[in-house]
Order: structure tokens, then sequence, then C-alpha cells
């Protein structure tokens, strides 16, 4: 696995998981 996909990843989980986080 590219580090870039990982970004990719971590970035969609970030915009996920921010509202509910809020």
């Amino acid at each position: 696995v590219k580090k870039e996909k990982l970004g990719e990843r971590v970035t969609a989980l970030q915009q996920l998981v921010s509202p509910f986080g809020k």
C-alpha cells in the first residue's frame, strides 16, 4: 500500500468522522 493511498483513506475517514466528533 502506497503512503498516498493511506493519505487519501485518512482524509476520507476524517471527513466522515469530523461531523460526529463535534
